[in-house]
């Protein structure tokens, strides 16, 4: 019977370590070994590494490392307790690479044995009990480690060895050494099959920045993780979007506005419909021991008939903002439309006001006394409505509280805090907390608020990433609320098909929560979330980053328009003269034509020449 042999490297290959670059378990023990001690910390993490490349044997084992007489530059600590804290934190650092073990379970279900072979200082003994721990070695399998044995896959000794112990007739190698696990076994006559799970091009940037920080290893921790959780699902295009950025993203927002929560004494936060649902879903797997969070189905569309009950022309114009200018839509809100008005005696020469002129007309007639009445009979229904469902979640009463949403205007917070007012004179404003925010933010005297992202201006292309992807949500818009015996319930947009998006929030969900299970075991500075969050959106939105894949933008439509799309010979020519064809058309190009080329196309498009 043939004997057929599929080999493994095992640490970047089957095994990798949550936290990322070998060197962070050094961090990580000297911040076990001189907690608050930044300069011993430091000097333990260059000693460490000095000795995993000076004076050492090459088949040297962990004992080497801490036969030294240099030890007794750290007095406080025996060689015994600094090897078993290394094994310690090697042991809670290694998981499984699931893109690598898919690959070894299929040579196992095609007959083939299976060995572990490595370059390692560690215990072979401890390198098996981690392959078992993570249910990727079985009984026959068998494990070769060069400490041990003495002979190193980079010279070529240990396939030599290998070959004379198990006598294979087919043998094929699979690891991510270029050399040790490529060059090397293909001249032993070894097929190869390389298995390597690369940093991004975000996580090898934020690694290069982390060496100017003063908290380096942290930001290059964070790159680690994000590569680890990328592994978990496989390293799709889907996953990488939700690591590199949306993660980013909203993961430090949600740990910042919590901890500040705690520090004002709020009680209960108001996650808003439909761009906080994530938001919501992350701070429920975040520590928030005494603050109750709450998801309120609210919206600008069912909001604004309330808000509009008894006002004035004045609390008409704090709202009559950019997006509601198209007369029809704003028409809509009011529940008139333009054949009412026709029969009433007014028409409009003008599809969106785009004037003051047109302005004043506009407001003329739906504030003429006989117009005015119509449509402030729906806005009493939707009022009392509006109001029984805010009392039933809490709104009135005197819990201090927030809202939280990812912001831009304002708008929300202005009509959810007059409504209170009206109800309740008198009233604590609600706080509120935004991810960020336009120039022309409503002001606090709607209601103070607290912006996240406050040192850059974010692009409109930033914002169609954040509200028509990041903040993806299983429920239709908001469109107003009913009575059902004694409950209110919000009424949700009815004929949206929201099957794909379902799905594509469940991934994004189980991404986000399998990061911050990781994030929980580490200590990072605040402000190193920060940086991880700016420096993010910063690469998304320059485009800077050359591998990015933007195929898991396609099929998101925002208002009946792709967010990014594969572009047709006459889309091109439809941008190159500037016009628009999806929300992102630069990214259109990027997933079309590659990085190169795209940004080629884009420089020399119409709407990107006259800038």
């Amino acid at each position: 019977m043939i004997m057929k042999l599929a080999s493994f490297d095992i640490f970047d290959t089957v095994l990798i370590r949550r936290c990322g670059k070998p060197d962070q378990i050094f961090s990580l023990m000297a911040k076990h070994l001189y907690p608050g001690d930044v300069a011993r910390q430091d000097e333990f993490i260059k000693w460490r590494i000095s000795r995993n490349v000076e004076g050492l044997d090459k088949n040297y084992v962990l004992d080497d490392v801490y036969a030294t007489s240099d030890i007794k530059s750290f007095p406080e600590y025996t060689a015994e307790a600094l090897i078993r804290m290394e094994l310690k934190i090697e042991a809670e650092q290694l998981t499984r690479n699931n893109c690598a073990v898919s690959v070894l379970d299929e040579y196992r279900r095609k007959g083939y044995k299976i060995a572990f072979i490595s370059d390692m200082y560690l215990y072979r003994d401890f390198i098996q009990r981690v392959l078992v721990r993570e249910r990727i070695f079985k009984e026959k399998d068998r494990v070769y480690v060069s400490s041990e044995i003495g002979c190193r896959k980079d010279d070529g000794s240990l396939f030599d060895y290998v070959r004379e112990e198990l006598h294979p007739d087919e043998w094929i190698h699979c690891g991510d050494n270029e050399y040790s696990d490529c060059k090397i076994p293909e001249k032993k006559g070894i097929k190869i099959h390389r298995l390597f799970l690369p940093y991004t091009d975000m996580e090898k940037s934020m690694d290069k920045l982390s060496v100017m920080l003063s908290d380096a290893y942290d930001l290059s921790l964070l790159a680690g993780m994000e590569r680890t959780v990328r592994s978990e699902f496989l390293d799709t295009s889907a996953s990488r979007i939700a690591v590199d950025f949306l993660s980013a993203a909203y993961i430090p927002y949600v740990r910042y506005l919590l901890a500040d929560a705690r520090k004002r004494g709020l009680k209960r936060l108001y996650f808003l419909s439909r761009d906080s649902y994530i938001l919501e879903k992350i701070a429920s797997w975040l520590p928030h021991d005494g603050i109750t969070l709450k998801y309120l189905f609210v919206s600008r569309a069912s909001l604004i008939l309330p808000y509009l009950y008894r006002a004035n022309r004045e609390q008409f114009n704090l709202i009559f903002v950019n997006e509601w200018l198209y007369i029809d839509q704003l028409l809509g809100c009011l529940k008139l439309s333009r054949q009412l008005l026709c029969e009433l005696g007014i028409t409009f020469d003008f599809v969106k006001v785009t004037t003051k002129k047109q302005r004043q007309e506009f407001l003329d007639a739906v504030f003429r006394p006989d117009i005015y009445a119509i449509w402030q009979k729906a806005a009493g229904v939707q009022y009392n409505l509006c109001t029984g469902y805010f009392d039933q979640e809490g709104l009135f009463d005197a819990c201090p509280c927030a809202l939280v949403d990812v912001g831009w205007l304002g708008t929300t917070r202005l009509m959810i805090n007059t409504i209170r007012e009206m109800v309740k004179p008198g009233i604590v404003q609600c706080y509120s907390y935004y991810w960020s925010v336009r120039p022309d933010v409503i002001p606090g005297e709607f209601g103070h608020y607290n912006i996240y992202i406050h040192d850059i201006k974010v692009s409109p292309e930033l914002t169609f990433f954040v509200e028509d992807y990041f903040s993806l949500c299983p429920y239709p818009t908001t469109e107003g609320y009913k009575r059902t015996g004694v409950c209110y319930e919000p009424v949700l947009k009815k004929d949206v098909d929201m099957a794909a998006i379902t799905v594509r929030v469940s991934y994004n969900e189980k991404i986000l929560k399998a990061f911050i299970s990781l994030i929980m075991n580490f200590h990072i500075p605040e402000q190193i979330f920060y940086t991880w969050t700016v420096f993010s959106i910063e690469s998304l939105q320059n485009f800077r980053l050359k591998d990015v894949d933007y195929s898991p933008f396609e099929n998101i439509c925002a208002d009946q328009i792709p967010l990014v799309k594969k572009l047709s010979v006459s889309e091109l020519r439809k941008i190159l003269k500037g016009k628009w064809v999806s929300r992102i058309d630069r990214a259109s190009l990027l997933l079309s034509y590659g990085y190169r080329m795209g940004n080629f196309f884009w420089n020399r498009s119409e709407r990107r020449t006259q800038k």
